[in-house]
């Protein structure tokens, strides 16, 4: 069972496992941690390398976008 942290997160992942029901919740509140989902979500389904090409061009385009506004003033908000 995959599926995200939120409100029921914790319980359901306690009572799939109790039914020794496999799961996969993580925790995704950051970049890194999206990237590191991703990689593990590839993992459970034997799709590491594309899994690593996904993880590869969000850091691509994370890159290009600092590229692009490097030297800018700050906005606050």
């Amino acid at each position: 069972m995959i599926g995200a942290h939120g409100p029921a997160g914790p319980a359901l992942e306690q009572a799939l496992k109790a039914r020794s029901i496999e799961t996969f919740f993580p925790e995704t509140e950051s970049i890194a941690q999206i990237e590191d989902m991703l990689r593990g979500l590839g993992k459970q389904v034997g799709r590491e390398a594309g899994a690593a090409d996904a993880v590869a061009r969000i850091e691509a385009s994370r890159k290009r976008v600092a590229a692009a506004v490097g030297g800018r003033p700050k906005v606050k908000v």
